[in-house]
Order: C-alpha cells, then sequence, then structure tokens
C-alpha cells in the first residue's frame, strides 16, 4: 500500500468486513503509520519541521477511517500516539531553549486538516 493513500478512500462501513479484511486493513494502516513514523523522525533529526510535521499529519490522517473494527482502531489510535510522542518531545525541547515557537504556530496554519493544528496548538 502506498505510504501516500489517504484514509479519505478508506472510508465506509465495518459492516460486511470479515476478519481478515480488518487484519489487513490495520496491518496496512499500521504500516503506513510506522513509515510516515520513521520519516518524521529521520527529517527533525535534520532540524526540518515543516516536513516532520507533513509525516505526522499523514499519520494522523491514518485515523480517518471508519472501516476497523473498534478493537482494531484503538490498536492504530495507539500506534499514531505513541509515534506522535517523538514529535512532542522535539517541541518541547524547541520550546525549552527558545527556539521556534512563533514560527511553528505560523508554519502549522498552512496544515490543511485542523488536527495537526490542534495537536501543536495543544502543546
Amino acid at each position: 500500500m502506498s505510504m501516500q493513500k489517504t484514509a479519505d478512500s478508506n472510508r465506509g462501513s465495518t459492516a460486511g468486513l470479515s476478519m481478515d479484511n480488518q487484519e489487513k486493513l490495520l496491518a496496512d494502516a499500521l504500516q503506513n503509520v510506522r513509515q510516515h513514523a520513521f520519516a518524521m523522525k529521520r527529517v527533525l533529526d535534520q532540524q526540518s519541521i515543516m516536513e516532520g510535521l507533513k509525516h505526522a499529519a499523514n499519520m494522523l490522517g491514518e485515523l480517518r477511517t471508519s472501516l476497523l473494527s473498534p478493537k482494531n482502531y484503538y490498536e492504530l489510535h495507539v500506534v499514531v500516539v505513541e509515534e506522535l510522542h517523538h514529535l512532542e518531545l522535539y517541541l518541547a525541547d524547541e520550546f525549552e531553549h527558545g527556539r521556534g515557537s512563533h514560527d511553528l504556530y505560523e508554519v502549522v496554519q498552512y496544515a490543511g486538516n485542523i488536527v495537526p493544528r490542534l495537536y501543536v496548538k495543544h502543546l
């Protein structure tokens, strides 16, 4: 499954999906999250906050599905939150050292999705 695949195409209902399909959907979503998490960590290590935020937004985008059962959705949610913890630590360190808080708020205003903006605002 492509890293760029959006979860918007996953809209639908869990009704009629077999356990095998559920497991495949979860595995695909988790793979996408892990790929974006790896890329996010790599670019944050290179001090590229904008690229890091793009990967974080893509991870959050994987949560935009109604195809997963509540149990599988919860598992996906837990993994996304765990991976976003790295971003939280990075941003806390940046703020602690007085770097980039104003710039960060400026950058997230261009995010096309409200969730990344709210996530950064919460920090």
